[in-house]
């Protein structure tokens, strides 16, 4: 059984730590965890604002469209650095004038992560974890100074964990400047439920983890 240990810094007494014994090691119970040590201790920023939307908030068929990103010179450096792919075609002006393309192009998985990015907030969700990828197609090139956009689309929905998450299927579509489809395919993702709210906790001085309601935790005024 994995233990979560966290106590202040300035704490000057075993009372004013915490102990937490987790039964189950979940993502929806690590980050209610984490939140509860925020607001017990302040060491800790929440992990999500009241901006960012449950697996309750959105529906199926419901669209996104994020703001717009564009691909620079320094961003296929930097993720050829990164992923090792130092491959000609996009970086070496020269060799690709040779190519159809006639100019070098953004690496595939530079625009599937820079996708993932723009998907941050599009819509902004309490996302737990990034479970798999489905069929995904690479339709058009990107080159140094296309501007990609994301359009989201919630596919399908299923509860997880009696409500404390849920898994969401995304329909992805990529989209440069001129509304080119330049990539797409779906993705599934584990959010956070509304029905997250019960802890198995140990306080210090209990001998055995027991159920603990944690209440919501209001925004601070700025």
């Amino acid at each position: 059984m994995p233990i979560v240990q966290h106590a202040p810094r300035n704490a000057k007494s075993s009372e004013e730590s915490i102990i937490f014994c987790v039964a189950l090691f979940t993502p929806a119970r690590i980050t209610k965890h984490l939140q509860t040590a925020s607001t017990l201790t302040g060491d800790f920023p929440p992990l999500f604002s009241s901006f960012h939307l449950y697996f309750e908030d959105v529906e199926i068929g419901q669209e996104w469209l994020s703001v717009g990103r564009t691909v620079t010179q320094a961003d296929i450096v930097n993720f050829a650095g990164i992923s090792g792919d130092f491959n000609p075609i996009h970086m070496d002006h020269v060799y690709a004038k040779s190519t159809p393309f006639r100019q070098p192009i953004a690496h595939g998985l530079l625009v599937f992560t820079m996708a993932s990015g723009l998907g941050l907030n599009c819509p902004p969700m309490r996302t737990l974890a990034f479970l798999r990828v489905g069929e995904w197609l690479m339709s058009e090139p990107v080159y140094i100074g296309d501007t990609l956009r994301l359009k989201a689309q919630v596919v399908d929905k299923t509860v997880r964990g009696r409500g404390r998450r849920g898994e969401i299927k995304w329909k992805r579509i990529v989209l440069n400047q001129d509304d080119r489809i330049v990539q797409q395919g779906e993705i599934v993702t584990i959010v956070e439920g509304r029905g997250a709210k019960v802890l198995m906790s140990l306080p210090c001085k209990n001998g055995s983890p027991e159920p603990v309601t944690v209440p919501e935790v209001a925004p601070k005024a700025s």
